[in-house]
């Protein structure tokens, strides 16, 4: 065998440097993006979880609220029922006893009264 010149095993050795960096390399390259890969399934499945819990919260709040606009609307027609039979009540109330002839309306306090549903069917228009 012939021996090799030192520039020859130098040029050698410095290609088998570079061979190897390169492949040390694409090696640690490969291990680090599968890392990343794996922080960002990760991450996602988290994402997905908190997303679906937050999605579980907002349809039980939602529910309550529809249920809590049920029973407020039921309470609502509950008091315009009892005030409107309390209306009624005191109208026929007041048919049967009619005030006295010598009873006489005095005209400011009649007027004032006047404004006021006046003013109440303003407010509720």
């Amino acid at each position: 065998m012939t021996s090799l010149k030192p520039a020859a095993l130098g040029a050698i050795a410095a290609a088998l440097l570079v061979v190897g960096l390169g492949l040390g390399w694409t090696l640690n390259g490969w291990r680090l993006a599968s890392k990343v890969a794996a922080c960002e399934r990760d991450h996602a499945q988290e994402v997905a979880r908190v997303t679906a819990e937050n999605a579980q919260r907002m349809l039980l709040a939602a529910e309550n609220l529809a249920a809590a606009a049920a029973e407020a609307q039921k309470r609502s027609e509950d008091a315009a029922r009892v005030l409107r039979d309390h209306a009624a009540a005191l109208r026929k109330a007041a048919l049967a006893r009619p005030l006295p002839d010598d009873c006489k309306r005095d005209s400011g306090r009649a007027s004032s009264l006047q404004q006021g549903f006046q003013a109440a069917r303003e407010a509720v228009q």
